[in-house]
């Protein structure tokens, strides 16, 4: 990654000096011109959530320069999110659907961590068959289920 400390005199990436160049809004003047827009107050953490619920992926981002995180010893990266002013005109207009389309967002999620522990459940059997015939302990039916699914909980609920 190369930092852009040359053109900006900032240690950020090259791609965030040039997304500034290009007029993109950062997360923070983007909230600003929203909450003008709307008439209500929106942080720029809630307008990062807002796009990721409305398209289903984070907002474009760059590294944004080094900060010393809490409990941490070395620093590390930040980033930026970034907006172009045709987005905010799109998250205006859907901004009343946000609370639905969170609440469909959340019961396509949880139906599908369903469907995955039926099929663990289902499966499950089979492998403590195999288990108990190799004289193998259960810490191998999870191993196996690894293969599956990395949710350990989803796992731990499949095991019972």
């Amino acid at each position: 990654m190369a930092l852009s400390i040359e053109s900006t005199g900032l240690y950020t990436s090259e791609r965030h000096a040039e997304a500034k160049e290009e007029g993109k809004l950062t997360a923070g003047e983007a909230a600003k011109l929203l909450s003008k827009k709307l008439k209500q107050k929106i942080s720029a953490k809630e307008l990062v959530e807002a796009h990721t619920v409305i398209y289903g992926r984070e907002p474009e981002w760059h590294h944004s320069g080094f900060y010393k995180a809490a409990g941490m010893r070395k620093k590390t990266m930040g980033r930026t999110f970034f907006f172009e002013v045709d987005e905010l005109d799109v998250l205006a207009g859907q901004w009343g659907l946000l609370e639905t389309k969170r609440e469909h967002r959340k019961a396509v999620e949880e139906h599908a961590k369903l469907e995955k522990l039926n099929f663990l459940k289902s499966i499950v059997g089979g492998y403590k068959a195999e288990a108990a015939a190799k004289g193998y302990k259960e810490g191998w039916v999870y191993y196996k289920l690894k293969e599956y699914c990395d949710d350990y909980q989803l796992l731990k609920e499949a095991l019972k």
